[in-house]
């Protein structure tokens, strides 16, 4: 697919009626992978509407990919050798018109860093920085969560200063 000048190739794309389970299943491998170290990214792009909130965290009943993809993790943490520790870090970003903002940023936390609060929509705005070869926002907040319910209150958190159409 060509876009502004740009090349994009996707791995797979999904119809409007396919079940959380077969989205799942498509990168169930790469959520094992990290486990061995590999650095993945699973995230879901498309217009406002198109279903991208759904896909990745899906109802109470029919989990998205990310809580599917955290409960796997935390299976095999258990179920990991007693000489592997592992510790799980969290942190939400919402990128909208170009602006990456931490949705679990406290706005007094953020004075005195290099991110901008943007007083008009509430956020906490991170700065994009480059070092070596990796991409990174400066300041983005990272939290220890241990079990699924963990997860589950940081993303009522995060969700409640998101923003929609």
């Amino acid at each position: 697919m060509l876009f502004y000048q740009h090349e994009y190739e996707y791995d797979r794309v999904f119809a409007p009626g396919a079940i959380q389970g077969s989205v799942f299943s498509e990168v169930a491998s790469a959520v094992s992978s990290s486990m061995d170290g590999h650095s993945v990214c699973i995230f879901a792009y498309g217009q406002t509407g198109s279903g991208k909130t759904y896909t990745m965290e899906g109802t109470r009943d029919d989990r998205g990919v990310n809580y599917r993809a955290l409960e796997e993790l935390f299976t095999l943490a258990k179920t990991a050798s007693t000489e592997v520790k592992y510790k799980f870090l969290v942190s939400v970003v919402e990128i909208y018109n170009e602006t990456v903002c931490d949705l679990l940023l406290q706005p007094s936390s953020s004075k005195g860093t290099a991110n901008k609060y943007d007083e008009s929509n509430k956020r906490n705005c991170l700065e994009l920085r480059m070092r070596k070869d990796e991409v990174y926002a400066e300041g983005l907040s990272e939290h220890v969560v241990e079990n699924c319910n963990d997860v589950e209150k940081i993303m009522t958190r995060a969700s409640a200063h998101r923003r929609t159409a």
